[in-house]
């Protein structure tokens, strides 16, 4: 059995509507040593995950297939009391990175991203 990490009492949510995407966010995250990890692949179930247990921080897919947005995602988790995001986007435009960084104070991850990457965001983000 391996020891502790700071990690184990970190909560992550990361809502992503990619399976592939969603899949390797969450390997490196237990790569990382995070345990208590949710998944919700829309709003609705990003919701359900916030009502009993409210997470540290959020990976947060931007454009979630046709009709959601990971701004507005966010938006409501921020109404919420959750205030901690990674934005993981294939959307690294100025425009985006300014919308994140301006509304959210967060930082946006490109897709294709490296584990070292991720890493050092969640770093910055979690201080």
């Amino acid at each position: 059995m391996k020891g502790k990490t700071a990690w184990d009492t970190v909560r992550v949510l990361i809502v992503e509507d990619e399976f592939l995407i969603c899949h390797t966010l969450k390997e490196s995250l237990l790569d990382m040593g995070v345990r208590h990890i949710d998944l919700a692949e829309n709003r609705e179930t990003a919701e359900r995950f916030i009502s009993f247990a409210k997470p540290d921080l959020v990976l947060m897919d931007i454009q979630l297939g046709e009709s959601e947005n990971g701004f507005d995602i966010a938006t409501m988790l921020l109404n919420n009391g959750i205030d901690k995001f990674i934005f993981v986007t294939a959307h690294n435009d100025d425009q985006t990175k300014e919308q994140a960084r301006q509304e959210f104070d967060a930082p946006l991850l490109s897709k294709p991203f490296r584990f070292h990457e991720l890493r050092a965001l969640i770093e910055q983000v979690l201080g």
